[in-house]
């Protein structure tokens, strides 16, 4: 079964194409994972909280993480556009498929980011925000570092797994 060849895509179709529906932009902030996302930050913001929280404070921090959650799906679409390509379960993604411009997701998933960041700045508090703020950038430098570490390894080892099945 490991030899078994799968019917891939091996290039993103019509991609100049940029007529993106409302549905395309919905399906880059994987509404569904990013559900999870968000009713974990509405149950920890609620159970952090030394007394009853106020309600429109923590709808601001509940919309802003699920804002800020949403662009950095977006951007992750963007970033992984031609590995999602090759892969029957991803292929028909807006990116892959051609339906969204990578520079239109990648606008989508900044102004996402931003307004949920605007939002916690002005309706939460400093708390969450730094604390939102440093799971992001803790998340873009241990995916960078990942990458960094990860990437020379898999291509040392395809080519050492080449030559030994030859």
């Amino acid at each position: 079964m490991k030899n078994a060849r799968a019917e891939v895509a091996s290039i993103p179709l019509a991609v100049g194409r940029s007529s993106g529906s409302i549905g395309d932009y919905i399906a880059l902030t994987k509404p569904r994972l990013n559900a999870l996302v968000v009713a974990t930050g509405a149950a920890g913001y609620y159970l952090g909280s030394l007394r009853e929280p106020e309600l429109l404070q923590m709808t601001h921090a509940v919309a802003a993480v699920a804002l800020v959650a949403g662009g950095a799906a977006a951007l992750n679409q963007v970033y992984e556009r031609d590995t999602d390509a090759l892969m029957r379960r991803t292929r028909m993604r807006p990116l892959p498929d051609g339906r969204l411009a990578p520079a239109d997701a990648r606008t989508f998933g900044l102004v996402l980011a931003g307004a949920g960041l605007a939002l916690l700045a002005l309706g939460a508090n400093e708390v969450i925000l730094t604390g939102l703020i440093a799971a992001g950038m803790g998340e873009v430098l241990a995916q960078a570092i990942a990458i960094a570490l990860v990437t020379p390894i898999n291509f040392v080892g395809n080519k050492l797994w080449s030559f030994r099945r030859r």
